[in-house]
């Protein structure tokens, strides 16, 4: 059994979609990152960092294994079935690099942006707003080039485009996928994918108000 504590941001989200693309039984804990459940002792005891998501996985021998961090979980699920995660050294490594591409510079720099232009825009400097929309851009930009040539980051659909999926939020990073065929083209597919389509279903069930849900508004009828 798989235990996933989390909440469904862009962040939390990509685990759902890798369970259900699996098939895997799991039991959900929802963790309110807007109440401040993450903050509470228990969750803390679990991943110290207070950030979901987390997964505890009981079908390991001895202990369970208590898995934080998005990138480490996707690694470890897909690993453990043997799909979405190639074993040729090629094709893990474009897997593993475009994954870290999108933890180390897609989630800070649309964290960034997104916290800037919908919390605290009339008290941010001009410059660092330049900045952060730059960055959305040449992000934008590097993605549009890279699906240029490939029907998906690493050739095959795998954790790649399960992590970078939910942060593609266009109406929010102020981007107009007219501009990014690619992307658009991308973005299309993924959406009729069932797990995706379920996972944000049951997300919208238990936070209809989520931000990051709301892309899903155009394509989950």
């Amino acid at each position: 059994m798989i235990h996933l504590y989390y909440w469904p941001t862009a962040n939390g989200i990509k685990i759902p979609i890798l369970l259900n693309e699996l098939g895997v039984e799991y039991q959900t804990h929802l963790v309110n990152i807007r109440h401040g459940d993450n903050a509470l002792p228990d969750f803390l005891a679990l991943n110290p960092n207070g950030k979901i998501p987390l997964v505890i996985d009981d079908a390991i021998d001895g202990a369970p294994l208590v898995i934080h961090e998005s990138a480490a979980i996707l690694i470890h699920l897909a690993d453990a079935a043997k799909r979405f995660l190639p074993t040729g050294l090629q094709a893990r490594t474009a897997t593993m690099q475009w994954l870290f591409w999108q933890v180390g510079h897609v989630a800070a720099s649309f964290g960034l942006y997104q916290t800037f232009r919908e919390k605290i825009r009339s008290t941010i400097p001009s410059d660092v707003d330049a900045f952060a929309v730059g960055e959305v851009e040449r992000l934008y930009q590097v993605l549009e080039q890279r699906l240029a040539g490939s029907a998906y980051l690493a050739g095959d659909y795998t954790i790649a485009d399960i992590a970078l999926f939910p942060w593609i939020q266009p109406e929010r990073q102020g981007r107009d996928l007219a501009h990014y065929p690619n992307i658009a083209r991308w973005r299309a597919h993924i959406t009729q994918r069932p797990a995706v389509r379920q996972a944000y279903a049951d997300g919208l069930a238990v936070a209809p108000n989520e931000k990051s849900l709301h892309i899903s508004k155009d394509w989950l009828r």
